[in-house]
């Protein structure tokens, strides 16, 4: 059951194409789950640019 008559949603401009952006990207491989920061460690991405898993670290296996 809906209460609000309007929803007004807003959007971040992702940093690299100028889209809206949906998505928040870590851009520091340090630290747990979350990081505590603002622009110096996260930036706003849209769908197209955002990568999923960027900081995880890349197993091989040779």
């Amino acid at each position: 059951l809906a209460v609000a008559e309007y929803i007004t949603k807003t959007h971040a401009i992702c940093v690299r194409c100028g889209q809206p952006a949906n998505y928040s990207q870590r851009i520091v491989p340090l630290g747990g789950q979350v990081v505590v920061g603002a622009s110096d460690a996260y930036e706003a991405r849209c769908r197209r640019c955002f990568v999923p898993h960027a900081d995880a670290p890349t197993s091989h296996i040779d």
